[in-house]
């Protein structure tokens, strides 16, 4: 492919949205005397494993001989796990539970390549890269549950959130020539991070008991490089870099 009037873009962009948000109520009441037992509970979960890729591989020839050259991979994914349980329960002896479940699992390879190939960005600066991020506006993972005995007896929850993200970021030329009449930009980015929530509450003028967990890990693989048998000749710098933020923070009031 030899373009002589403008720019090569080898774009792939992943975009995607998903939401889970059940809600669980148990009410119980008795009269006089009686007992009274309620229970509720609900989960959220979302499980995502994708792969975005943008490459010229397989001895490809493509060349933007009066334009730019770029391979760009672009990964996005809000995931939504959002629960809310409320357990009441009336009567002289009273039981309420509530339990409360919310996971997000994300795993996803986000790559942009140049493979035993000749690429060519005649009029400038010549892009490699690729990008993958989850930021806490895009992975909402919350749990909340509450139970009140309004009696002697038992009040008690369980809440449990998950957050886990796996992440290979990678952004390469391997095996090629590459050529440009700027410079050679090598890039890698990936920005990731967990933040589970969990509420839990229990009230009761017997026992009381309100058990949370949260769950935040960050697995990532961030890597640029130019390998193999790879000729670069550039008019202008060769730049080659990768960074990577993955904080993982829980929070949680019991």
């Amino acid at each position: 492919v030899q373009a002589t009037g403008g720019d090569v873009d080898i774009k792939a962009k992943s975009e995607s949205e998903l939401i889970a948000t059940p809600e669980a109520y148990a009410l119980a009441a008795a009269a006089g005397f009686g007992g009274a037992a309620a229970g509720a509970g609900a989960e959220a979960s979302n499980t995502v494993t994708r792969t975005t890729e943008a490459f010229i591989r397989n001895q490809s020839d493509v060349r933007a001989l009066n334009g730019l050259l770029t391979v760009e991979a672009h990964d996005l994914l809000k995931a939504k796990a959002d629960v809310d349980v409320f357990s009441l329960s009336v009567g002289m002896a009273s039981f309420a539970a509530g339990v409360a479940l919310a996971s997000n699992n994300i795993a996803s390879v986000t790559t942009a390549s140049v493979e035993g190939s000749t690429v060519q960005s005649g009029l400038g600066n010549l892009l490699i890269d690729a990008d993958s991020q989850q930021l806490d506006a895009d992975l909402i993972t919350r749990s909340a549950a509450a139970a009140i005995g309004a009696g002697i007896g038992v009040a008690a929850v369980g809440v449990d959130a998950e957050e886990v993200i796996a992440s290979r970021v990678e952004a390469f030329a391997r095996g090629s020539a590459v050529i440009a009449g700027g410079q050679v930009n090598n890039d890698a980015d990936s920005n990731h991070r967990a933040t589970p929530e969990v509420f839990g509450s229990s009230a009761s003028l017997g026992v009381a008991i309100s058990v949370v967990d949260a769950t935040a890990i960050v697995s990532c693989a961030t890597r640029a490089y130019i390998d193999g048998n790879t000729t670069v000749s550039a008019s202008g710098d060769i730049d080659v870099t990768a960074d990577s933020q993955s904080p993982a923070l829980t929070d949680g009031i019991s």
